[in-house]
């Protein structure tokens, strides 16, 4: 298979997706709503700049801004417009607006369904819960100067793009782009600002910092992340107590209570001090099928 009958294919199957997804009425509404459309004989619709900047791109990622205006006219005969008026429209904050109401319709169709299947209640004791998580995807080396990626066999130019996301009122609420070279640990503490007494935080291991997680405790909320190998893990804040050797511990127990209250320590590489924040740590043990070797 070449690569553009690959990239035909995967452009097929996202537009079934977005057409179910994202009627035509709905796309109209959102377009008005976000003031990207604001007359009724406007040349573009909300549902050709969606194609226009989606589906219809994959197969000449570089395509030029006269090579988009030809593109529209094959979706839609009325839409008649010059290079730069496209790109008068391109570069706009209703055109940003736009998207990013469209990305929150399809997130929304994406994890409602998956939250209906929680247990009732299951998430009822926090406010709000957020998912913050990022993806990667290759760009063209044209735009290396700007989203610079990692070299080597890897792409010369890549974006990050981190996403935080409220689940029980599904609300997109914030999207940060930055070039592929970025870390997720550098976006940890981008999520404070929006925490609320009563709030929970769901991320992965790339996102752990103690001191960002003493931020969230400082808020009165909460969160839920894997361990990180780089702390100390002490049953309880007393400086004379030493830290617990984890795996022998939880071996020790094992089949007991799969809870440990604990103070979580590491040394402040700078002050020479300590950070400490108190946690609930909870284990599973990984079932022998799932070890290698």
């Amino acid at each position: 298979m070449t690569l553009n009958s690959k990239r035909k294919q995967i452009a097929e199957k996202v537009k079934e997706k977005l057409t179910l997804t994202c009627p035509a009425e709905r796309l109209e509404a959102l377009a008005r709503q976000s003031a990207f459309v604001q007359r009724a004989s406007s040349k573009m619709t909300g549902q050709d700049f969606l194609a226009l900047m989606t589906t219809e791109m994959l197969e000449d990622p570089a395509v030029s801004l006269g090579g988009l205006c030809d593109i529209l006219r094959q979706l839609n005969p009325q839409a008649v417009m010059t290079p730069q008026a496209l790109h008068q429209r391109l570069n706009t904050s209703h055109a940003v607006a736009y998207m990013q109401e469209v990305l929150q319709l399809v997130l929304r169709a994406q994890l409602a369904p998956a939250y209906a299947q929680f247990p009732t209640g299951l998430l009822a004791s926090f406010s709000r819960v957020f998912l913050e998580d990022s993806t990667q995807c290759r760009l063209h080396e044209k735009l290396a100067d700007t989203f610079k990626g990692s070299g080597g066999s890897a792409s010369t130019s890549t974006v990050k793009i981190d996403v935080i996301y409220e689940l029980r009122h599904h609300q997109l609420q914030e999207l940060i782009v930055t070039d592929g070279k970025a870390a997720d640990q550098g976006h940890a503490a981008a999520i404070l600002p929006h925490l609320r007494a009563g709030d929970l935080v769901i991320r992965d291991l790339g996102y752990f910092s103690l001191d960002a997680l003493c931020q969230i405790v400082t808020k009165q909320a909460w969160f839920l992340s894997r361990l990180s190998n780089s702390v100390a893990v002490y049953p309880s804040a007393e400086e004379t107590v030493p830290a617990l050797a984890l795996v022998e511990h939880l071996q020790r127990h094992a089949g007991q209570r799969p809870v440990v209250d604990s103070t979580q320590k590491r040394p402040h590489a700078d002050q020479g001090l300590s950070q400490l924040v108190t946690v609930r740590l909870v284990y599973h043990q990984c079932p022998r099928s799932n070890l290698g070797g």
